[in-house]
């Protein structure tokens, strides 16, 4: 067959309605999980156990900073942003006048809230923003920084709930889902208020504790919000883009990529790259407070996670025709979604516990996977790349503090590159048009 001089290369994702439910358990249990361990960070009897056992449980506090529960928060509001800029590339594609064009570039806007809340969660900057030189500009006191903060997010919420109105209207279940995720999103900065005002009124505030329930409705209702948001916007999806194929159904989405797909990758990456610098030198911090987290770390725990959200998903989609190449994603998923972990939980910071450990970990199963990684995978340029993977993630081992957020970035960002190289490779030919698969929805501009 003679193949058309303009080749079309199209984003394909095809899961399976079964995954896609198994993906919303999992999600729901984790949530279950990390509430539990809130609740049992905070028990008095486990001040008399081993100082490993309290670290391990430390680590799972909804409440704490730069910790495995604030990334899985992180990363549950980067999943949202990530399924709403799909909505908005399917939606688009059955725009046929400029106003539903326009109004469904909103789609854009609500992932760049979830994207934005994704970074806001490991760099804590709700709890210094009203504080900040910015906004105390703008009127006489501490107190009018947090006003203007808080009707900031009411607009917010307000165009959202308006927005999922007029979208989800005919979808019941949708329309009900994201209106409870958005008014339990928006009763948080409220519960934080009465929070401090109860820590502020106290006899004697320090001694003061908040109520556990009160502790576990504030925590519940946020990550739960980010809970029915996603499940709401991946239902969205079932409802548009269902397909049965071989007695099984699935989600299937298809669009035109563009030639330059290649070149945005590397812009976004650079551009992030810039922005990573300019958030650690913004002086963000707050003189007396401890609670403003760790923006850098945003930076390689994103890259590590998309990586592994593209192995994941070759996993759910070609279990049958990757052979050997099935194993290499099965590893590299998983090595990929723990270096996320150990980025967005400051892990690379600590020098003494078994923690520290756990970076020599990571890099001796680096080091075996990117080996055979570069045996196994075609092109000088992406064995080139992979290795550089390997050696920035040896040296941010070696560096310290933002350093190592650095040189992780750039480790895992070589990596992505290397990824859509490869796959570019793997072209499937169907009907004189060239298929690539890919789960990095940055390229579709």
């Amino acid at each position: 067959m003679n193949l058309p001089k303009e080749q079309t290369e199209i984003f394909s994702v095809k899961i399976s309605v079964q995954n896609v439910y198994r993906i919303c358990l999992g999600v729901f249990c984790c949530n279950l999980f990390f509430l539990f361990g809130t609740w049992l960070s905070k028990q008095t009897f486990l001040e008399s156990a081993k100082f490993s056992v309290q670290l391990i449980i430390v680590l799972l506090d909804l409440t704490n900073e730069n910790i495995v529960a604030s990334w899985y928060a992180s990363m549950l509001y980067f999943s949202i942003a990530i399924i709403a800029f799909l909505c908005f590339l399917i939606d688009n594609q059955h725009s046929e006048t400029l106003a539903n064009k326009v109004f469904n570039s909103l789609w854009i806007i609500i992932s760049a809230i979830f994207f934005t809340l994704s970074f806001d969660e490991m760099g804590s900057f709700h709890e210094v923003i009203g504080e900040t030189a910015l906004l105390k500009k703008l009127g006489d006191g501490i107190s009018t920084g947090w006003y203007l903060f808080y009707a900031f997010i009411a607009i917010i919420g307000l165009i959202m709930l308006l927005f999922f109105f007029v979208k989800f209207r005919r979808y019941k279940i949708v329309l009900s889902l994201s209106f409870i995720g958005v008014i339990l999103l928006l009763s948080n900065p409220f519960q934080e208020q009465y929070e401090m005002s109860s820590w502020q009124n106290a006899p004697n505030p320090a001694t003061w504790k908040r109520p556990m329930l009160f502790l576990l409705i504030e925590e519940g209702s946020e990550i739960f919000a980010s809970f029915f948001l996603f499940v709401s916007f991946i239902v969205y999806l079932l409802k548009k883009r269902t397909v049965s194929s071989m007695g099984q159904m699935f989600i299937k989405m298809e669009f035109a990529l563009s030639k330059h797909f290649l070149g945005y990758q590397v812009f976004t990456i650079i551009a992030l790259g810039i922005l990573m610098q300019v958030v650690y030198h913004y002086p963000w911090t707050i003189s007396g407070r401890s609670d403003t987290g760790l923006p850098q770390n945003w930076f390689p725990c994103i890259a590590s996670f998309s990586a592994f959200i593209i192995c994941l998903y070759f996993d759910f989609s070609f279990k049958k025709k990757m052979g050997f190449l099935r194993s290499i994603y099965i590893i590299l998923a998983f090595v990929c979604l723990s270096t996320s972990i150990y980025f967005g939980s400051n892990m690379y910071y600590y020098d003494t516990t078994f923690i520290a450990k756990i970076k020599f970990m990571l890099f001796g199963a680096i080091i075996l996977i990117g080996t055979i990684a570069i045996l196994e995978f075609k092109g000088y340029i992406i064995r080139v790349l992979i290795l550089g993977w390997i050696t920035f993630f040896a040296l941010s081992i070696y560096c310290t503090d933002f350093n190592a957020t650095v040189c992780g970035y750039v480790s895992f960002s070589f990596l992505l590159i290397a990824f859509l190289l490869h796959y570019k490779r793997l072209l499937l030919l169907k009907d004189g048009y060239h298929y690539i698969v890919l789960f990095f929805p940055f390229f579709l501009i």
